[in-house]
């Protein structure tokens, strides 16, 4: 088999969409069973009589044993290679008869090229303030940031003490003439030693894997006495992971040998990796200074540069940052992949004096700019050496995320990364036949003022395992007969951000099963923020308190009448409201408490203990009735295309030139929001339309008022039913994205812009028109509908 030419292009396709009426589901719909998703690139290369190296992801709930044992049973030309277990893949080899076979495997989800990816590469920390952030004492202490590189040189005095985990993912292919880095000379291997960068395949003295060094003392090195300066988080922990293998031969190599090179499946297990540790440490990022190909729009659905969006986004989901550099090959409208997905945080680079260093990719899917031409940073053999890329400015904003954890612990990415663009300094340039302004990072400015230093909490030990146990089960409890509800407790504690995010995300998963919401009781807040406190004081986890008393007996005492049913999940260790939801979402039991509907009621709470280490409660119970009756707050009562009577009010002027008086100061700002996304992907603006609006706001309100959450109404009609009911008329298109429970315009156009299906919406530049409707229920919660139309 012919190892093709690294250095070509990958192919670019362009999607069309229909009209989408998008659920804010974690995931896309897959494909209709038997049409699995096949790479066209892959498909054409077999076609031309290509062996090619394949990555097989197999369908959710589908074990990936039996569909790798039929699959090699497939061709006697092929092979399935010995290779470390993954969940929800495998790695084969595809010709043109095995690849047409595999096509009617119903258990298959996608198959596409395991493509390989080339590593891309003092003054730069005052550049972006980082040395005065040292000076106040945000380090990064207490978070660590994963190196997705060449390993490390484990004994350089850059990084004394402060390598926490170490893991190496490698691929040895005969066929492919590669070999292993990892030091055992298997495929894999983790603990102490796997991530070594000065073994004998690497060089001896590590003169092939000497970019991960000096990535990790950009985002983590610390002053001492050979060197003067600290990287971005001197006080980070390092989690070093190897994902490079050797190739010895100039054909693979594109030019001379031997080189590195660094296999997508190799990359999705470690990415895989670093999500299992992060249930037992603080990680703040995984730095990838890597990639290839070029891509000017989202690669989300393009299987020649997507093959590891699902671990990104798991690690989103987790609170952690995925960092990728954007690429060195100059391109002035496009990045390499990974850097193209859009749960990434793609960075390239710039001089010191802020100028775009003239190798860098750049365009509208890049986030930031930070530092990134004569870096000076650690190598291997006890060294030092400046290097230039935009592998070297994506390991500045890596270290900046862990600083900002430290500020701002329960901040999530999307709120990190939106503090980096607005406080930046904006660094404008003319791309794709357009003017586009990207930020410089500027962590300085995006640190918080007020308050004092957060106190870093501890990670010396490990974190008790964060998967929750002993769930109890839902027990219906007759209603105490004459007992009437007592009054809030006046100084009942006040509910939390990350407290009220899972009730959020609770209510997310409700609708998707067609559940009511549940509602927010403050007497439900008392009992659980008294057992997760009593958890972590006493240092004990269980449903059961020390003193005997089960889940129910505490919502009682609490105050909760009358009490129809009850149930109780707990968990320690997760550090993110999305991290502990997910945890109880994998869960069999704790799932079916959180999609019972017939609980009616919800409280969170969190408590930690003297390690740092947080215990969870959510409660829900259920009164006599059986579902809540919310009224709205919004003035309308409302059908559902009734026009609001409430005076709409003047935006401020759109940045995008598109302002207007149409809705409300929240709804025109979530236009104004909505146009700046699209800005950044070429699109043009789009204009509020009243008619769109007031399908829009009818729909919110009537989801507000009637507690449900869907795109079909409640007296069945559809959104494209309300937008025709609203007077629109024409059209070429139209799509609709709803969401529950954001607080802040910035709030639900983030959540939709980090879901693929509404980002698609957001994002298609067929549509030109917009509607928004944002109504309260009488809790107070907000219910949005976005409203798209082409004309």
């Amino acid at each position: 088999m012919r190892l093709r030419s690294l250095m070509a292009s990958a192919t670019v396709l362009a999607a069309t969409a229909a009209a989408l009426a998008v659920t804010p589901a974690a995931h896309a719909a897959p494909p209709a069973a038997g049409t699995p998703v096949v790479d066209p690139a892959l498909k054409a290369e077999v076609q031309q009589g290509e062996t090619v190296r394949a990555i097989v992801e197999v369908d959710r709930g589908q074990q990936v044993a039996p569909v790798a044992k039929s699959a090699e049973a497939l061709s006697t030309t092929t092979d399935v290679p010995e290779q470390p277990p993954a969940r929800d893949f495998f790695v084969m080899e595809v010709d043109k008869a095995t690849l047409t076979k595999l096509d009617d495997d119903k258990r298959i989800e996608s198959i596409y090229e395991d493509r390989l990816s080339r590593p891309t590469l003092g003054a730069s920390l005052k550049v972006i303030g980082a040395d005065k952030a040292h000076a106040s004492g945000r380090t990064g202490a207490g978070w660590d940031i994963a190196i997705l590189d060449t390993g490390i040189d484990r004994d350089h005095p850059f990084f004394a003490g402060r390598i926490v985990a170490e893991a190496c993912f490698s691929t040895t292919d005969s066929r492919q003439g590669s070999s292993s880095l990892c030091p055992s000379g298997e495929n894999s291997q983790i603990g102490a030693g796997a991530a070594d960068a000065e073994t004998a395949k690497c060089g001896g003295n590590g003169s092939l894997c000497t970019h991960g060094t000096h990535v990790a003392g950009i985002t983590s090195g610390k002053k001492s006495a050979d060197n003067t300066a600290n990287g971005v988080a001197p006080d980070s922990g390092i989690i070093a992971v190897q994902v490079f293998t050797r190739f010895d031969s100039a054909d693979a190599c594109g030019g001379k040998a031997p080189c590195v090179l660094s296999y997508t499946s190799d990359q999705k297990r470690a990415l895989a990796y670093v999500a299992e540790l992060s249930k037992t440490r603080k990680i703040a990022a995984a730095n990838m200074s890597l990639g290839g190909g070029q891509f000017a729009s989202s690669c989300d659905a393009n299987p020649s540069g997507n093959g590891v969006k699902p671990e990104i986004d798991a690690l989103l989901g987790r609170g952690v940052a995925t960092v990728i550099a954007a690429g060195n090959s100059g391109y002035g409208a496009a990045v390499s992949s990974p850097g193209c997905i859009s749960s990434a945080v793609t960075v390239g680079a710039t001089d010191n004096g802020d100028a775009i260093a003239t190798f860098s990719n750049r365009g509208r899917l890049l986030d930031v700019f930070a530092p990134g031409v004569q870096i000076l940073s650690s190598v291997p053999n006890n060294a030092w050496a400046r290097y230039s890329g935009t592998s070297m400015a994506a390991p500045h904003v890596a270290g900046a995320f862990a600083v900002m954890r430290q500020a701002m612990p329960e901040a999530t990415v999307a709120e990190i990364l939106a503090k980096f663009q607005s406080t930046g300094k904006a660094v404008a340039y003319s791309s794709g036949g357009g003017s586009v302004t990207t930020p410089r990072m500027n962590l300085l400015a995006a640190l918080p003022t007020a308050g004092p230093t957060p106190t870093p909490t501890p990670t010396g030990t490990a974190t008790p395992t964060p998967s929750p146990t002993g769930t109890a089960t839902p027990t219906p409890k007759p209603t105490p007969t004459g007992t009437a509800t007592p009054a809030p407790t006046p100084t009942a504690p006040v509910e939390r951000p990350a407290e009220k995010r899972v009730v959020d995300l609770v209510n997310q998963a409700r609708a998707d099963r067609g559940c009511a919401p549940v509602v927010f009781d403050a007497r439900l807040y008392a009992a659980a923020r008294g057992h997760s406190t009593d958890m972590a004081e006493n240092g004990y986890f269980s449903h059961t308190s020390k003193d005997g008393r089960n889940p129910g007996a505490r919502i009682r005492e609490a105050g909760f009448s009358p009490l129809r049913a009850w149930a109780e999940n707990i968990a320690r260790g997760q550090r993110s409201a999305e991290s502990v939801h997910n945890a109880w979402m994998r869960s069999s039991g704790h799932r079916a408490n959180i999609l019972n509907c017939k609980l009616t009621h919800i409280a969170v709470a969190y408590a930690k203990n003297a390690g740092g280490v947080p215990y969870w409660t959510q409660k829900f119970a259920a009164t006599t009735a059986s579902a809540p009756t919310a009224k709205p707050t919004a003035t309308p009562t409302a059908k559902p295309t009734a026009t609001p009577t409430a005076k709409p009010t003047t935006p401020a002027p759109s940045p995008t030139g598109t302002g207007g008086t149409v809705g409300t100061t929240e709804e025109n700002e979530v236009v104004r929001l909505t146009n700046i996304e699209r800005q950044k992907g070429g699109c043009s603006p789009l204009k509020h339309d009243p008619q769109l609006r007031k399908a829009a706001y009818g729909h919110s309100a009537d989801m507000a008022e009637n507690g449900y959450f869907s795109h079909t109404s409640k007296d069945g009609r559809s959104f494209m039913d309300r937008i025709r009911q609203a007077g629109f008329t024409g059209g070429s298109g139209w799509a609709e994205n709803i969401a529950w429970g954001q607080r802040t315009p910035a709030d639900v156009v983030n959540g939709w812009m980090n879901s693929s299906g509404h980002r698609k919406n957001i994002m298609n530049c067929k549509y030109n028109l917009i509607g928004v409707g944002a109504a309260k229920n009488s809790q107070g919660r907000i219910y949005w509908t976005q409203n798209f139309a082409a004309k």
